[in-house]
């Protein structure tokens, strides 16, 4: 991301500064202080107080930036140069002169000059010069001095290429200057061009190949000496010395390299020494090495030196590990009892420690070892290694051990050794406290996490052991002990761990003092401590929009086949509480649909609104011109109605969705517009419907006019609910349901009159907030819908039933205790004018997926996730640790490979995770692969950021989600089909009612076949909503014993082959009111017998009916079984 930003060269960033994890709050503050350091007089004061050589470089500005606490110093990260000086004013032209004009390759003095300087400045001159012809630089040289008026700096460099010297001033509010010096050579010139490390086994060298020297290897030096002089070089040799005791040159000098010429190709060559470095070199030490020329007949004489850095290792003994592996089990080392002791291994060096050998000894009678000495695997440089295979085995000779102390000495190919003494078996008492331990599932890693003891300054390290099964055999996780924090992303190493797999772990603490191992936690004999990867990404996802349309994510997404090609659209909103935000929109496959950003490399958002938007857009066609329109609304800013083509980029054509609709609704809306069908036959397209947290709802027409509501007066009960539509009386206009703070409402749509001749209809003694969305379903499949809402008051909420007209409904006791769940943020009383928006939301849905359509209540916060069935009574309760669900809504549907129930989906703002259930689950486990994380939390306390559905038609649930700075799509096993409650509020036009969907259509069809039919025959035995052909492929069948609703443009298709057969319980009707559906369409040939596989197949059984249809049954020609079948207003 950072180096998108840095290099665009339309305008980027050249370093940044923010979290270095979870964040927790904007930029506003941080920044301020960042602009204080570099531009407020009476801070720079005390800035210099603090940091002396204060000099405005970034890395000095931001340690100001974020104060002198080093815990916050370690919250924040800069990816940037430190050094880089930032200009406080108006940068101003240095004047620089440099002599002489030309160098040559003997010593030369360089003098440049730094003028204009106005008042006492930091100066720094730089020279560097490239090797002629390669990258590489030959000559680096710096000083930085303190200049008033002018200043001459003075170099001594000796090139030995030809071509420029680089000069480079810089100071605090002055233009870089950059001046250049000529370079040439003449004469006779032999330099050091190039000299290698040879430490492998061929010939006489000796090491480990790593072309680095190391302590007691034997090292052969290739010196290439290259002539770029202007004449030839004769007879030249060298000889190759050393004043360092570390090194033994064992090359017999002078080395001969002959005639070398000044021209290319003959213009190098090239002669091997030897030496032997001593296997105490300290590690790091540097070695001056001197090279003596010599040439045409000793004329030319020259001396190079050159340093070469020697690396050693350095062995630590950070831990060690003791089993007693015979005897009576009772944890004691007693008599004759085989007792296994490993160590760690730690090498600190930068050499690669070889040929290892430990010996383990004790000077105690009572200790016998065997085997006393073994063999180590090379450990590499900051790198830890084990014993191995084959541990040290000692026992007891004569009395229980008692704390005898041993000694463990180490030793390399070359003989060096390190002695530990004083080793003492006890184990430690340090432990971790198994409740703090948690972790975060990724799909391939688990981030692991604990609180450390409270002895802290005790503990040199943990160590972490993994298991697939809960007491299996635990591996050792990590290389080495973990410091400094108490936490592992465990990646197997970098191999990724399987996806939707539990693991299990075990946590020990290495004693600072002893090197012991505590008791692992949880203890063995016990179950491990449980942590899961989750299911696997999307393809194409997560994404990272590198334009931001703000930092807050509080609104829902939403889908729909915008283009008809079969696959859903996801939009959704981002903002800022200042006033700007706007809505992102993705393919399935995280390609982008439109962006505002024409650069194809960026990602950003799909319509900016300039305003906050917490809002879920609505999404379907509102004018009924064929084109798919999203509706939105803004809250702060500016407070707009915007409806936008999702699709169409006619007018203009400037690469961005047309837009429709811009119209004010000033009603400070949080949750976003209801679209539906309010005004009735009478007007061509949907409305939008606005609540408003502080003044009288709004409806619009799809051209954002804004139609008066007569009859609404004296409405004074605003809040942050969101409405319901619902057709109750089935004239094919919606009425309005509405949870204000104190009462519930519901309203004729054409004018906002009292459908039942008062409001509200229903009402609490005042005390509970109820502007939480309502919920409208035939809970209990009586043809009636209800009225599910929430009343909430101080920490407590509770599930209510009621019928559309406010009249109590059988088991639903208003506010019982029986139907309450705890809040995890509490609730002032009505007259507050906020926290209303903290109220949770709840769902509906049909779990076990019973054919008697009666549907399961769902609600969770503050800990706990509880179902009720229809009739009120208690179904399931389920724990769910630090659970917080503001605003937030169950969803309900089939995720997982067994596709009879519907399992329940929530996300937590405390933890940034998305939790999965099954409904009747018994222990409060989570479906395998669940939970879900999101880095930058489950949105705000205005957010609802999930929702599932079928986005790529592949039959399968996917699940998405959002932050405002990243976005996810998960893949699971689950049912396409089987959605209950997919999102926020229900479907794509925000209803807020279980049951028949609004009408829309998809051009891709279902298919009963192989995929749908595995056994030949699908069955129907449950309510469904069609927007889409069924197509009935030879040799499979489709039986229906339930009520299936077709939207206007769908039917059934019976290929040749196929069968559909329509029970008794059987219902093919319209899912639109006012609109017919296709009927049934039966294939077959005309020309062939009547046979199965000739003709379509067609059985209606006694009371099968088949109503409100264009065609009841069309056919080319068929087989057609009836027995009192019924055709009603077809």
């Amino acid at each position: 991301k950072f180096k998108t930003v840095s290099n665009n060269p339309n305008g980027g960033g050249v370093a940044f500064m923010g979290n270095t994890c979870e964040g927790y709050s904007g930029e506003v503050g941080y920044f301020q202080y960042f602009c204080d350091a570099l531009l407020n007089p009476s801070t720079l004061s005390s800035i210099t107080t603090l940091y002396p050589s204060f000099n405005y470089q970034l890395g000095e500005v931001m340690q100001y930036s974020i104060n002198t606490s080093a815990t916050m110093k370690k919250k924040f990260n800069l990816l940037g140069d430190p050094e880089m000086p930032v200009w406080t004013a108006t940068p101003q032209d240095i004047n620089v002169s440099s002599s002489p004009s030309t160098i040559t390759n003997i010593n030369n003095q360089v003098i440049v000059t730094v003028s204009n300087i106005s008042s006492p400045t930091d100066v720094t001159v730089c020279l560097t010069k490239q090797i002629f012809g390669t990258s590489d630089y030959e000559i680096f040289a710096r000083q930085t001095q303190t200049v008033n008026g002018s200043l001459p700096f003075n170099f001594t460099v000796s090139p030995n290429t030809s071509g420029q010297l680089t000069v480079t001033v810089t100071a605090h509010n002055y233009l870089p200057k950059i001046v250049t010096i000529p370079v040439q050579i003449t004469g006779d010139y032999l330099y050091v061009s190039n000299k290698d490390i040879n430490d492998d086994n061929i010939g006489a060298s000796h090491g480990n190949s790593d072309s680095q020297a190391d302590a007691g290897e034997t090292i052969e030096l290739p010196v290439t000496l290259s002539n770029t002089g202007s004449i030839n070089i004769i007879g030249a040799t060298a000889t190759l010395s050393s004043t360092s005791s570390y090194v033994t040159i064992t090359t017999t000098s002078p080395l001969t390299y002959g005639n070398i010429s000044h021209t290319s190709p003959n213009n190098s060559a090239v002669q091997t020494f030897r030496f032997i470095v001593d296997k105490d070199t300290p590690d790091g030490t540097i070695v001056p090495f001197t090279l003596n020329i010599s040439a045409n007949g000793a004329l030319y004489t020259k001396t190079e030196t050159f340093n070469i850095k020697i690396a050693a290792p350095v062995i630590e003994k950070p831990a060690q590990y003791f089993s007693i592996t015979s005897g009576d089990g009772d944890g004691n080392i007693d008599i004759g009892e085989n007792v296994n002791v490993s160590f760690d291994i730690y090498n600190s060096g930068y050499a690669e420690a070889t040929g290892l050998t430990a010996t383990l000894a004790s000077i105690s009678s009572n200790i016998s070892i065997s085997p006393s000495t073994v063999t180590f695997d090379n450990v590499g440089s900051r790198q830890t290694n084990n014993t191995g295979q084959i541990p040290f085995v000692f026992h007891t000779n004569t009395a229980p051990y008692s704390g005898e102390l041993f000694t463990l000495t180490i030793t390399t190919e070359y003989g060096k050794s390190w002695v530990f003494s004083n080793i003492q078996l006890i184990q430690s008492s340090l432990l971790i406290n198994v409740t703090s331990l948690g972790y975060n599932g990724y799909e391939k890693s688990i981030d692991l996490k604990w609180n450390p003891p409270s002895s802290i300054t005790n503990v040199y390290g943990y160590n972490v052991y993994r298991s697939l099964s809960t007491q299996g055999i635990f591996e050792k996780v990590n290389t080495f002990p973990i410091q400094g924090v108490s936490r592992i992303l465990d990646d197997d190493n970098g191999n990724l761990l399987q996806p939707c797999t539990n693991y299990y772990y075990r946590i020990g603490i290495i004693d600072a003092t002893t090197g012991n191992e505590g008791s692992l936690v949880p203890p063995i004999g016990t179950d491990g401590f449980e942590a899961k990867t989750v299911i696997p990404f999307h393809d194409g996802w997560p994404i990272i929009p590198t334009i931001s349309l703000g930092t807050r994510a509080e609104g829902s997404p939403n889908a729909y086949d915008v283009d008809f090609d079969g696959k859903k659209e996801i939009f959704f909103g981002a903002g800022e509480m200042g006033g700007t935000g706007g809505l992102y929109a993705f393919r399935h496959d995280g390609t982008r649909w439109y962006y505002l950003d024409p650069n194809t490399t960026n990602i950003s958002g799909f319509v900016n609104l300039h305003g906050y938007v917490t809002s879920t857009p609505a999404i379907t066609d509102i004018n009924n011109d064929g084109d798919i329109e999203i509706v939105a609304t803004t809250r702060a800013g500016t407070q707009n109605l915007y409806i936008y083509k999702t699709y169409t980029d006619v007018s203009p054509q400037d690469g961005l969705p047309d837009v429709v609709v811009v119209s004010a609704h000033n009603a400070n809306n949080i949750k976003g517009a209801m679209v539906s069908n309010f005004q009735g036959a009478s007007t061509s397209g949907l409305e939008s419907f606005i609540c408003s947290e502080s003044g009288n709802p709004a409806l619009f027409d799809n051209l954002g006019t804004s139609i008066p509501w007569t009859s609404l007066s004296g409405f004074s009960d605003p809040g942050f609910g969101m409405a319901s539509a619902v057709d109750l009386n089935g004239d094919g206009v919606k009425e309005i349901i509405f949870c204000g703070i104190k009462g519930i409402y519901v309203w004729k749509s054409t004018d906002g009159s009292d459908y039942y001749g008062q409001n509200p209809v229903f009402s609490t003694d005042g005390t509970f907030r109820m502007d939480a969305p309502t919920v409208v379903a035939d809970i209990n499949n009586d043809g009636q819908f209800k009225i599910v809402f929430i009343a909430a008051k101080t920490n407590q909420a509770f599930v209510n039933v009621i019928n559309t007209d406010g009249t109590p409904v059988s088991g639903w006791p208003l506010n019982s205790t029986v139907h309450s769940i705890p809040l995890s943020v509490s609730i002032p009383d009505v007259f507050a004018s906020c926290y209303g928006q903290f109220v949770p939301g709840l769902s509906v849905g049909n779990l076990n997926q019973s054919p008697d359509g009666k549907l399961k209540i769902v609600c969770g916060d503050g800990g706990v996730l509880k179902i009720w069935d229809n009739d009120g009574t208690p179904y399931n309760s389920i724990t769910v640790s630090g659970l917080s669900t503001t605003m937030k809504v169950p969803l309900l549907a089939d995720i997982d490979d067994n596709h009879d129930d519907i399992e329940i989906i929530i996300g937590s703002s405390s933890d940034g995770k998305i939790h999965a259930f099954k409904y009747n689950c018994s222990n409060g486990k989570e479906l395998p692969g669940w939970p879900l994380y999101i880095s930058s939390g489950i949105g705000g306390n205005m957010s609802n950021p999930i929702m599932i559905d079928d986005f790529d038609n592949n039959g399968k649930n996917e699940v998405f989600a959002y932050s405002a700075d990243k976005f996810y799509m998960w893949n699971t096993q689950g049912d396409a089909d089987k959605i209950e409650w997919g999102n926020y509020r229900h479907d794509s036009y925000n209803t807020g009612v279980y049951g028949k969907e609004p009408c829309s259509y998809s051009t891709t069809p279902f298919e009963v076949n192989l995929t749908s039919a595995p056994t030949g025959t699908l069955e129907w035995s449950s309510d469904k909503w069609i927007n889409k052909n069924v197509v009935v492929k030879q040799g499979y069948t489709l039986k229906i014993k339930s009520k299936v609703s077709f939207s206007d443009r769908a039917k059934i298709i019976v290929e040749a082959g196929g069968s559909l057969i329509v029970e008794s319980t059987g219902i093919l009707t319209n899912a639109c009111s006012g609109s017919l559906w296709q009927g049934i369409e039966v294939w077959g040939n005309p020309n062939q017998y009547q046979s199965l596989t000739n003709q379509g197949f067609v059985r209606l059984t006694n009371g099968a009916t088949i109503e409100n249809a264009i065609f009841g049954i069309v056919a080319g020609k068929m087989t057609l079984s009836t027995n009192n079948a019924l055709f009603p207003n077809n």
